[in-house]
């Protein structure tokens, strides 16, 4: 591979490069992302509130009165537009009459707030760029209790989806991270050199131990990959993007399999197998992936302008700062219904339940690993048992001490490391110092 760069320095190019690209803003903004995936008919969450510039205080009001006030109410989340990480996020429960006004402030505070950040200097230039808004759907629920939904990266190089992967971090032992839980979906072609619809995907990890909820999580990603794959490649190809990672949430009976986010590129731990002498091992496949990457620029004859991409998703504007999406549902069909399209479209997923799923559920106290093995599956074991960890809050917020119902000034809570940060375990609220009053019924 002499010659070649490896994968860490193209990320870093493809994030300096990044500026002023409108697909690759277009994909980054999660409003801008939802009106194109709509035009495609991908599954998705419903977007039920939006706003982007100032928010209206009137306009919280009435979906506060609308979504959360009656007694069932499903828990929602709000979500920035242009940031990344979990900054800015929050889940809001029911809201009780009591705690309505004290919610409503809260939440205009916290999106004003946030729409005055952009993304962090770590981030793409593109990320950096955008356009500041807010985008509020439906909680997804997995039937699989981890304490986050479960959530599979499908990886797309060059139309061709490579991999999938269940992430939970690279450093044992850091806050809220369980490497040993990480999962990689590894395409296996059926016909040597060639990757087609009848592949299948071999799942390596190295997990050991007992947990029902890891395992079942496991199967329910190896159900759904080929229709996973099956959208992200369609959607790379849509878009014209040579490394594109696709998000799905899995595991909800109600709401099926539904892509949550894409990403131009993905800095994680990308893993194969490797195979001598009958004896298996895990492998870095980075170099692989980056290998491919720069292969497959080089044999790249024509380049398309953007808009013969974007227009065809609805997507309209000579930069991103004059984009605006329209729709375009019924002629764009075809792209994922056409054989040119390259036959695997037939299979992408559709907006449906999963009532299949029920049969999978495992509660969280089953989310656990316990008395681990010696060995795992591929290379050495772990010879520790492993709890679920309390997954905090999205960055910036930190945890403390509880609340009862109410509202509790700054300077209530213990073990502050950052300011103004929000976080919650079940339907009790934590309030850090430096925030403004929190009503009862938001939390992380």
């Amino acid at each position: 591979m002499t010659g070649h760069l490896n994968l860490a320095e193209l990320m870093a190019i493809m994030k300096r490069e990044s500026a002023g690209k409108r697909t690759i803003q277009a994909l980054a903004d999660k409003l801008m992302l939802h009106r194109m995936l709509e035009n495609m008919s991908v599954p998705q969450l419903p977007a039920l509130y939006s706003v982007q510039g100032r928010v209206n205080h009137s306009d919280v009001e009435r979906f506060i009165d609308a979504n959360l006030s009656e007694p069932g109410s499903q828990d929602i989340v709000l979500k920035p537009s242009h940031l990344s990480n979990g900054n800015g996020v929050l889940v809001i429960s029911r809201v009780r009459p009591e705690e309505r006004a004290g919610t409503i402030t809260y939440l205009v505070n916290h999106m004003e707030q946030y729409l005055q950040q952009n993304a962090g200097n770590h981030e793409s230039l593109a990320l950096q760029s955008l356009t500041p808004g807010f985008l509020i759907q439906p909680r997804y629920q997995s039937v699989v209790a981890f304490k986050t939904p479960l959530e599979l990266r499908v990886i797309a190089l060059w139309g061709k989806v490579r991999m999938g992967l269940w992430w939970w971090g690279r450093n044992a032992g850091a806050a809220n991270e369980a490497p040993h839980r990480n999962v990689w979906l590894v395409r296996k072609p059926v016909q040597q050199g060639e990757l087609g619809d009848a592949d299948s995907w071999e799942v390596i990890h190295e997990h050991s131990g007992t947990n029902p909820g890891f395992e079942n999580a496991v199967m329910l990603f190896r159900r759904h990959m080929p229709a996973m794959a099956a959208t992200a490649e369609a959607m790379a190809k849509a878009f014209g993007a040579p490394f594109l990672r696709c998000d799905f949430f899995v595991g909800s009976a109600e709401w099926g399999v539904r892509l949550n986010e894409v990403a131009y590129g993905c800095g994680v731990d990308y893993r194969a197998v490797s195979e001598e002498n009958g004896v298996k091992k895990m492998v870095d496949d980075a170099p692989f992936i980056a290998r491919v990457l720069q292969e497959g620029m080089r044999l790249c004859q024509a380049v398309k302008a953007p808009e013969e991409f974007l227009s065809k998703v609805g997507a309209e504007g000579a930069t991103y700062a004059t984009m605006k999406v329209f729709p375009v549902r019924k002629t764009l069909e075809p792209i994922f219904s056409s054989p040119n399209a390259g036959g695997s479209c037939f299979n992408v997923l559709i907006a449906t339940s999963d009532k299949e799923a029920e049969k999978s559920a495992v509660p969280e106290e089953l989310c656990r690993t316990m008395r681990p093995s010696e060995n795992t599956r591929y290379g050495a074991g772990r010879c520790r048992s492993f709890e679920a960890p309390f997954i905090a809050p999205p960055v910036g917020l930190q945890a403390g001490s509880w609340l009862r119902a109410g509202s509790v000034g700054p300077g209530a809570v213990v073990d502050v490391a950052t300011p103004s940060a929000l976080g919650v375990r079940s339907s009790r609220l934590l309030l850090l110092s430096a925030s403004p009053p929190v009503p009862v019924g938001l939390r992380y």
